[in-house]
């Protein structure tokens, strides 16, 4: 009885296990999402900089910091030569990184999802 009991709870810890890996998932709309948020914020950034300059139509890459499950990196880069990185932290808001260390970390990082832009 006691055999059967120590399996059972086995068994339940596993699957237990396995639901809870496969919740922490993001969906494509999910990372959808945070490139649309990225992107805009990015935007703004420019043409606070840069007015007038036409923003055109950037890729974006996200990433995901397996170490920290709900950090989440967004590379934002357009047909020259920009590329800006952003983070995210669980709930938080996005910010930008401007350290180059971290962005090569970032590049390191699993790629979960691309945005190829539009034309």
């Amino acid at each position: 009885m006691k055999k059967r009991a120590g399996i059972l709870l086995l068994a339940i810890l596993g699957i237990t296990l396995v639901l809870t890996a496969c919740s922490q998932r993001k969906t494509t709309a999910e990372y959808k999402e945070m490139v649309s948020q990225v992107l805009k914020i990015d935007k703004a950034d420019t043409q606070r900089v840069d007015p007038g300059v036409p923003y055109g139509h950037p890729k974006a890459t996200v990433y995901h910091d397996e170490d920290n499950p709900n950090t989440y990196y967004v590379r934002v880069t357009d047909s020259e030569t920009y590329t800006g990185f952003y983070k995210k932290v669980g709930n938080g808001k996005w910010k930008q990184l401007t350290n180059n260390d971290q962005a090569a970390k970032v590049m390191q990082m699993k790629k979960v999802y691309v945005h190829k832009g539009t034309s």
